[in-house]
């Protein structure tokens, strides 16, 4: 697995797919409609957010990327195979939801 470092270098952006009052996002906020409504997350509030174990980290790549490294604690679901099916599973957890590709 590469270090976590090196995986957050290549991450491309950080989104915060539920708000969250510790994040300054609010939880009763519209959901985004377009990629661009997608509240983002700095890269010191995730690292503080995963240090706490705050937040859900969904790693969105092939399974054979996340094979080959991923975020420590990272579960993977592959948005080729759609998220629509885990949405429940994941809101499930109660936490911030922090999706990431590379």
């Amino acid at each position: 697995m590469k270090p976590l470092g090196a995986l957050l270098g290549l991450t491309a952006s950080l989104v915060v797919a539920a708000r969250s009052p510790a994040l300054g996002l609010s939880p009763d906020a519209v959901p985004a409609k377009t990629e661009a409504d997608v509240p983002r997350i700095s890269m010191a509030d995730f690292v503080k957010g995963l240090a706490q174990d705050g937040l859900l980290v969904v790693d969105v790549r092939s399974s054979e990327q996340y094979m080959q490294g991923h975020i420590p604690g990272a579960i993977s679901v592959p948005l080729a195979l759609g998220l629509a099916g885990q949405v429940e599973r994941l809101k499930s957890q109660k936490k911030p939801i922090v999706t990431y590709c590379g």
